[in-house]
Protein backbone atom coordinates (compact mmCIF):
# COMPACT_ATOMS: atom_id res chain seq x y z
CA UNK A 1 0.00 0.00 0.00
CA UNK A 2 1.32 3.41 -0.93
CA UNK A 3 0.67 6.39 1.34
CA UNK A 4 0.98 9.90 0.00
CA UNK A 5 1.56 12.67 2.51
CA UNK A 6 1.47 16.26 1.37
CA UNK A 7 4.37 18.53 2.27
CA UNK A 8 2.11 20.63 4.49
CA UNK A 9 0.97 17.58 6.49
CA UNK A 10 4.56 16.37 6.79
CA UNK A 11 5.66 19.76 8.11
CA UNK A 12 2.80 19.77 10.63
CA UNK A 13 3.81 16.29 11.83
CA UNK A 14 7.44 17.34 12.21
CA UNK A 15 6.41 20.50 14.09
CA UNK A 16 4.30 18.45 16.52
CA UNK A 17 7.22 16.07 17.03
CA UNK A 18 9.60 19.00 17.63
CA UNK A 19 7.20 20.49 20.19
CA UNK A 20 6.98 17.23 22.13
CA UNK A 21 10.71 16.39 21.98
CA UNK A 22 12.40 19.82 21.98
CA UNK A 23 9.72 22.32 22.93
CA UNK A 24 10.94 22.96 26.48
CA UNK A 25 14.64 23.67 26.06
CA UNK A 26 16.43 26.01 28.46
CA UNK A 27 18.20 29.11 27.21
CA UNK A 28 21.84 29.55 28.27
CA UNK A 29 23.89 32.59 27.32
CA UNK A 30 27.01 32.43 29.49
CA UNK A 31 28.52 35.87 30.09
CA UNK A 32 27.20 39.09 28.56
CA UNK A 33 29.84 39.25 25.79
CA UNK A 34 29.00 35.78 24.52
CA UNK A 35 27.61 35.92 20.97
CA UNK A 36 25.80 32.57 21.09
CA UNK A 37 22.66 31.46 22.88
CA UNK A 38 22.66 27.74 23.62
CA UNK A 39 19.39 25.86 23.97
CA UNK A 40 19.88 22.86 26.26
CA UNK A 41 17.79 19.90 27.32
CA UNK A 42 17.21 18.74 30.91
CA UNK A 43 20.50 16.82 30.88
CA UNK A 44 22.43 19.99 30.05
CA UNK A 45 23.22 18.92 26.48
CA UNK A 46 23.16 21.64 23.83
CA UNK A 47 20.57 20.81 21.18
CA UNK A 48 21.12 23.88 19.03
CA UNK A 49 22.83 27.25 19.27
CA UNK A 50 21.77 30.63 17.95
CA UNK A 51 24.39 33.09 16.68
CA UNK A 52 23.26 36.56 17.74
CA UNK A 53 25.44 38.24 15.09
CA UNK A 54 24.34 36.26 12.04
CA UNK A 55 20.92 34.85 12.99
CA UNK A 56 22.13 31.34 12.12
CA UNK A 57 20.91 28.39 14.16
CA UNK A 58 23.24 25.39 14.19
CA UNK A 59 21.82 22.01 15.18
CA UNK A 60 24.47 20.56 17.49
CA UNK A 61 22.76 17.43 18.78
CA UNK A 62 23.58 14.40 16.56
CA UNK A 63 20.41 12.59 17.69
CA UNK A 64 18.21 15.43 16.44
CA UNK A 65 20.10 15.55 13.15
CA UNK A 66 19.83 11.76 12.73
CA UNK A 67 16.10 11.77 13.53
CA UNK A 68 15.36 14.60 11.11
CA UNK A 69 17.26 12.86 8.34
CA UNK A 70 16.19 9.25 8.96
CA UNK A 71 12.65 9.57 10.35
CA UNK A 72 11.52 12.45 8.17
CA UNK A 73 14.01 12.39 5.29
CA UNK A 74 14.89 16.07 5.62
CA UNK A 75 17.80 17.60 3.78
CA UNK A 76 19.74 20.64 4.91
CA UNK A 77 17.58 22.87 2.73
CA UNK A 78 14.26 21.43 3.86
CA UNK A 79 15.13 21.88 7.52
CA UNK A 80 14.92 25.66 7.04
CA UNK A 81 11.28 25.49 5.88
CA UNK A 82 10.28 23.78 9.11
CA UNK A 83 12.73 25.02 11.71
CA UNK A 84 12.62 28.76 10.98
CA UNK A 85 8.87 29.15 11.65
CA UNK A 86 9.06 26.73 14.60
CA UNK A 87 11.98 28.59 16.22
CA UNK A 88 10.32 31.95 15.67
CA UNK A 89 7.08 30.76 17.26
CA UNK A 90 8.47 28.56 20.04
CA UNK A 91 11.59 30.50 21.09
CA UNK A 92 10.88 33.96 19.65
CA UNK A 93 14.08 34.00 17.55
CA UNK A 94 14.63 35.90 14.31
CA UNK A 95 16.39 33.19 12.30
CA UNK A 96 18.11 33.72 8.97
CA UNK A 97 19.12 30.12 8.37
CA UNK A 98 19.31 26.70 10.07
CA UNK A 99 22.20 24.35 9.45
CA UNK A 100 23.56 21.09 10.73
CA UNK A 101 26.90 21.21 12.49
CA UNK A 102 29.68 19.91 10.27
CA UNK A 103 31.29 17.25 12.34
CA UNK A 104 34.34 15.19 11.59
CA UNK A 105 35.95 12.45 13.62
CA UNK A 106 39.56 11.39 13.78
CA UNK A 107 40.07 7.87 12.44
CA UNK A 108 42.47 5.67 14.37
CA UNK A 109 42.69 3.30 11.42
CA UNK A 110 44.03 5.70 8.80
CA UNK A 111 44.88 8.81 10.85
CA UNK A 112 42.62 11.11 8.81
CA UNK A 113 39.27 12.77 9.55
CA UNK A 114 35.94 11.43 8.27
CA UNK A 115 32.33 12.62 8.36
CA UNK A 116 31.36 9.42 10.19
CA UNK A 117 32.64 7.97 13.46
CA UNK A 118 33.93 4.96 11.57
CA UNK A 119 36.61 4.44 8.94
CA UNK A 120 35.44 4.99 5.37
CA UNK A 121 37.41 4.73 2.15
CA UNK A 122 37.69 8.13 0.48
Amino acid sequence: MKIIITENKRNESITKWLNSEYGKLRKYTGNSTYRYIHYKDNDGLTIFRFNLSTGIVTIINPDLERDLKSMFGLTGYEVNDIFIPWLEERYNLHVERVQFEETTWHCNECGRYHTTRYHIED
